[in-house]
């Protein structure tokens, strides 16, 4: 009886759901109560929490069933593509209703069958299909031309696109990737202009096409020489690539820094063939455009050049910028702290920004008075707590007080430093 209603077409989910119920509890063998789950399975009007339910059940064939349900929910065929049973994830490949996610997930998948269920899903497009025409399965090209035979010729048309557009990205042949060049439309070209492996005389061909984004990957390639790099100078939508470009000839660089463009000058500073000189003009150039910030974290100009810089700005404005004050205490990480000599330091610690003050704390070998100074001043407080710096100052203080320098002293608020 369980079994004639698990099957009839006009069953109930409700009814499906009281079988279920009671399947444990009745006579039928083990055998049978699994058929009766497995009818209950396929049923279209089964609900979505017993789906969900059966789509757990030890059973793999009981899984598969619930895998074959065109009704099933997708959170039930996500769950299924994952199953470690073969049969189950064939069996979700084969369902129209599986979602286009997962049936590219399974084109994927490690087992031939697997993949040949995919290729023969009504739903499946001919973007997963043309990369199934690559398989090197035979089952799987069959289980295609097969189930797809109207658009055969469509779907290897497509695999063939794929096939040189992953060719003409990865090859090493530079001879396969001028064979590339124009093809289809010059759909490729741009992988092509990318590719390190393209020769110089492809490049420089590639340099005059009509295609902006072409001829930017040209101007981004590190075998680019420098002949075709100067001609593409005169493209406005080339001079950023051009500025990243670590092929990029030195007096091209220099131009570059000519342009009143922020993002250009930015990846001059952050080049790595620039040269100091560069760098240093392009500091000296009075423009809302530089950089400042790329200038001074390139290592490539020394930090006591940045110590300079710095005892200028407090002379001049009692407060570094916010520029150089984030660059020189980044670079200070990795720096020589001797650098900081006591003039410079005790001219951040009076510097009208607070974390500036803070930093001179953190960061120097300051006399007593200057960190007891310091550390008594109200602005500062909160930014001490913050950054965990009453201990640095302790252990200041504690440093020179027991090399004979300085005098005993006390927090305002009463805490005794000595």
């Amino acid at each position: 009886l369980f079994r004639r209603i698990a099957r009839h077409p006009n069953a109930t989910s409700e009814i499906l759901s009281a079988i279920l119920v009671r399947l444990p509890g009745s006579k039928l063998s083990s055998g049978q109560r699994c058929d009766v789950s497995k009818l209950i399975a396929e049923n279209e009007h089964t609900g979505k929490l017993d789906l969900l339910f059966l789509s757990e059940h030890a059973d793999g064939g009981i899984r598969q069933f619930v895998a074959s349900n065109s009704c099933a929910p997708d959170y039930v065929l996500r769950k299924l593509s994952l199953d470690s049973s073969v049969a189950v994830r064939a069996t979700v490949a084969s369902n129209a209703s599986t979602p286009r996610d997962k049936l590219i997930s399974l084109s994927n998948d490690s087992s031939m069958i697997v993949r040949a269920r995919v290729a023969s899903n009504i739903n499946v497009g001919l973007d997963i299909l043309s990369k199934l025409a690559l398989d090197d399965e035979e089952s799987v090209l069959l289980s295609l031309a097969y189930s797809h035979a109207s658009i055969v010729d469509d779907i290897f048309n497509e695999a063939n696109k794929k096939h040189r557009s992953a060719l003409a990205y990865e090859s090493e042949n530079a001879d396969t990737l001028a064979g590339l060049v124009g093809m289809d439309g010059g759909s490729y070209d741009a992988s092509i202009a990318s590719n390190p492996n393209t020769s110089q005389k492809i490049l420089k061909a590639l340099a005059t096409s009509d295609n902006n984004e072409v001829r930017r990957r040209v101007a981004s390639n590190a075998n680019t020489n420098a002949a075709v790099l100067e001609q593409l100078l005169q493209d406005d939508s080339c001079k950023i690539a051009i500025a990243a470009n670590t092929n990029s000839p030195i007096h091209v660089l220099e131009e570059l820094t000519q342009d009143d463009n922020f993002a250009i000058s930015q990846f001059v500073a952050e080049n790595k063939a620039v040269t100091r000189e560069i760098l240093q003009a392009m500091i000296s150039t009075d423009s809302d455009e530089t950089p400042l910030y790329s200038l001074f974290l390139n290592r490539k100009l020394p930090f006591g050049y940045l110590v300079d810089i710095a005892k200028q700005e407090l002379e001049k404005d009692n407060v570094l910028s916010d520029e150089l004050e984030d660059a020189l205490f980044e670079r200070l990480i990795d720096e020589d702290e001797a650098y900081l000599e006591e003039d410079f330091l005790i001219a951040l610690s009076k510097s009208i920004s607070v974390s500036q003050r803070g930093h001179a704390l953190r960061h120097g070998n300051l006399l007593a008075h200057d960190i007891i100074r310091l550390s008594n001043d109200s602005a500062l407080s909160s930014y001490i707590r913050e950054n965990s710096l009453l201990q640095v100052a302790v252990d200041r203080l504690s440093h020179i007080l027991s090399n004979g320098v300085g005098n005993v002293s006390h927090f305002e608020n009463g805490e005794t430093w000595w």
